[in-house]
């Protein structure tokens, strides 16, 4: 397996819903972020003590300066909240089946695909796998609710785990310490192959298209390597901007209070196109 699989499940937000996103990013570098960087360094820091049975405050400076890592004492409080939150879904005395940024096979819906999972756990009294992701921003609350990374990572598990145990339902967690309470939804292992058969596979082919359709919006756009040059948000943009500003699609009346809380929440997404751009040109 590649190091990257351009249907990987962290970006299956993007293109489940955007699948011409995928072939206009080819060749396109992904460029890491400061903010980036600090979530790969709180993964980092979580795997560390997750394979040695260590609090953060545990691990020593040294160790930091080994992993070429910064984690500083706000992320390392941040951090042992989450090593909290998963070890209490193994109660002290059971051995059960315990994943932590672990490697999951995703090829029996996309050849060649697979996903790193940051905790899961089998409660095999309950029938239930808990899988649980790390999210350390602070700009963009994600939900769980039939969030299709945690459902591709539950799959992965799942078919590894299946012929050994009976499990019944997967609970997935989104833990995001710098915005808020976790979040958890919990779904059918009927339910999730369901949704693996009627939603994913058919997205993945949908991809393969010469002709993948290009649809623009503010989450699958957010993270997208093409952003800054793919034609279909420039044209969304540009018809808003045409809509909002100059007059042209409006009809001669005054706009209703309606009719610009209507308009508002497409202003950040216009906003931030603008800015992307502009960055982009300044860089080239």
């Amino acid at each position: 397996m590649s190091a990257h699989h351009p249907l990987g499940a962290s970006g299956s937000s993007r293109w489940l819903v955007c699948p011409g996103s995928v072939r206009l990013s080819e060749g396109i570098p992904d460029q890491q972020s400061p903010y980036a960087q600090e979530g790969t360094d709180a993964h980092l820091l979580a795997e560390v003590c997750l394979q040695n049975g260590l609090d953060t405050h545990q691990v020593s400076d040294e160790l930091e300066t080994l992993k070429g890592a910064t984690w500083p004492e706000e992320m390392r409080e941040h951090v042992q909240a989450f090593l909290d939150y998963v070890r209490a879904l193994t109660p002290a005395g059971k051995v059960w089946p315990t994943f932590y940024e672990a490697k999951v096979d995703l090829s029996p819906w996309i050849p060649g695909c697979f996903g790193t999972v940051d905790f899961a756990v089998l409660d095999a009294d309950h029938k239930l796998l808990h899988v649980v992701d790390l999210k350390y921003g602070q700009g963009r609350r994600v939900s769980a609710l039939n969030n299709s990374q945690l459902l591709m990572y539950a799959l992965g598990i799942l078919a590894e785990l299946e012929h050994l145990f009976e499990i019944d339902d997967v609970q997935m967690h989104i833990f995001q310490p710098r915005v808020g309470p976790p979040d958890v939804f919990q779904s059918s292992v009927a339910e999730i192959y369901g949704w693996a058969e009627t939603v994913l596979v058919p997205g993945a082919k949908a991809t393969e298209a010469e002709d993948a359709p290009l649809v623009p919006g503010e989450s699958q756009c957010f993270f997208c390597r093409a952003r800054n040059q793919c034609p279909a948000r420039a044209k969304a943009n540009q018809d808003l901007a045409r809509l909002d500003f100059d007059g042209s699609l409006l009809p001669p009346n005054l706009m209703t209070l309606e009719e610009i809380a209507e308009l508002l929440p497409k202003l950040d997404e216009l906003k931030r196109w603008a800015t992307d751009l502009q960055d982009f040109a300044l860089k080239q």
